[in-house]
């Protein structure tokens, strides 16, 4: 780590920073800036967490779709178990929403699966798995195609 004070006044205020080269769990903890002047002195603690990342381990793969089937579409990951992890999906650009009844989510924690039952022609298109964590957002894209 390399701690930095940079030239840089704005006001009264100095700002300083802390760098992490590169993270590793044996930089995570608690870390405390002290300041001091001519006034007194100051502190502030936060606290650093270092997660390792998430990866799609299962996404979905482009599909040849039968009108009236059933497909589900993979999304599974791996993650740092720390951290909360979230699934959307959008079809051809639209976020696809829990209203439309050929659509449902199927999974756990580590699935974001989308099930598309009675499949119609119009559900040919480009599908995108959105994971969504605290620290960071991934994606993995299929295309359904209707046979042809």
């Amino acid at each position: 780590m390399v701690l930095a004070s940079a030239p840089d006044f704005t006001g009264n205020l100095l700002r300083a920073l802390l760098k992490a080269k590169a993270g590793s769990t044996s930089d995570a903890g608690s870390y405390t800036c002290f300041a001091r002047n001519r006034f007194g002195m100051s502190s502030t603690t936060g606290r650093l967490l270092v997660t390792d990342p998430t990866r799609i381990v299962q996404g979905p793969a482009d599909t040849e779709v039968t009108v009236g089937k059933s497909v589900v579409l993979p999304c599974q990951v791996a993650s740092d178990p720390v951290l909360d992890v979230s699934f959307s999906w959008a079809f051809n650009g639209q976020l696809i929403t829990k209203g439309d009844s050929h659509f449902e989510p199927v999974g756990g924690r580590s699935a974001g699966d989308l099930m598309i039952r009675n499949i119609e022609l119009n559900h040919a298109g480009k599908y995108i798995c959105v994971v969504d964590t605290d620290v960071e957002s991934l994606s993995a894209v299929a295309v359904l195609v209707q046979p042809g």
